[in-house]
């Protein structure tokens, strides 16, 4: 169930792109992940993508699942911030560094070790509906960080969980060719 998560956090990850989009009138809120990604974006050996509101919203119309649709439809902002390979060890302890310190604002939701990888996801909301989810994820002495923005609950992300791959909920009985 858990690999079906992550499956599914990467997925939607992977296959939705745009800028992140601020509302105009809406004043700027800094967040502990905000300073992570200021830091590190752009570096060199550092990879970060950022998904917007306006493409998220668009993608929420062409998903075949309600519970998925209206989770994406909830989200703002979707970022990865990934080490490449070119980084030194240093570089790696001082991301390390970084992300343990900011982790210590959320609160730990799910842990996920076996053979060598280390995955966790943190959750915090604020009053006024803005919600954060964050995995990090340490395999192979790799780093990769995912940080996701919208009006949701841990309770909305848990039922993704419960949807396999194809956007069906688990064990549901899908009709022969």
């Amino acid at each position: 169930m858990k690999h079906r998560f992550i499956y599914l956090i990467v997925c939607i990850v992977l296959t939705l792109s745009c800028e992140c989009q601020v509302q105009a009138g809406e004043p700027a809120r800094t967040r502990p992940t905000d300073e992570l990604f200021t830091r590190y974006s752009g570096k060199k050996g550092f990879t970060s993508i950022s998904y917007g509101g306006e493409m998220l919203s668009m993608m929420a119309v062409n998903v075949s699942s309600d519970d998925i649709s209206d989770l994406i439809g909830s989200i703002r902002l979707i970022r990865v911030l990934i080490a490449d390979d070119s980084i030194s060890a240093g570089g790696i302890i001082s991301l390390t560094k970084d992300v343990t310190s900011i982790a210590k604002t959320y609160t730990l939701v799910s842990t996920v070790k076996e053979d060598g990888k280390d995955i966790r996801f943190f959750f915090t909301s604020a009053k006024g509906g803005d919600a954060e989810l964050v995995m990090v994820s340490t395999v192979a002495g790799k780093v990769s960080v995912l940080d996701i923005l919208g009006d949701f609950s841990v309770k909305d992300i848990s039922r993704l969980s419960a949807i396999s791959a194809t956007g069906k909920k688990a064990g549901a009985v899908s009709g022969g060719k």
